[in-house]
């Protein structure tokens, strides 16, 4: 659903908040099908290290949105942070990515549980 709003492949939209203001919250997750794999080594990984919030650059406002008159439509990525699976790898953990939403360094905290599972 993800690609279909805002063009990105490999996200999925798990919940879509109304705020108080009007503004709307869409929570994103990573596709079930996209294997996750160390940037540095290629490695696939198996093992989750924490989860993260993240909040992508900005993405085009849906047209949906625009045609409802909301106005605020903010992103919220909840993504896995994964152990390397590769122990000659200099990389410890990595987050999950697509190549619309490049990771960014700085852009996440750490929450330890998924929200709205």
């Amino acid at each position: 659903m993800a690609s279909t709003l805002f063009g990105v492949q490999g996200v999925v939209v798990v919940e879509v908040d109304v705020e108080a203001d009007g503004g709307v919250t869409v929570w994103l997750a990573t596709d079930p099908g996209v294997v996750p794999v160390c940037p540095d080594c290629g490695v696939a990984s198996t093992r989750v290290h924490e989860y993260v919030l993240t909040r992508p650059r900005p993405l085009p406002r849906p047209a949906a949105a625009a045609a409802a008159g909301v106005e605020r439509v903010a992103v919220v990525w909840a993504k896995r942070r994964w152990r390397c699976g590769n122990p000659d790898c200099a990389r410890a953990t990595f987050t999950e990515s697509v190549p619309q939403i490049p990771p960014v360094p700085g852009w996440s905290s750490g929450c330890g549980t998924m929200p709205h599972s």
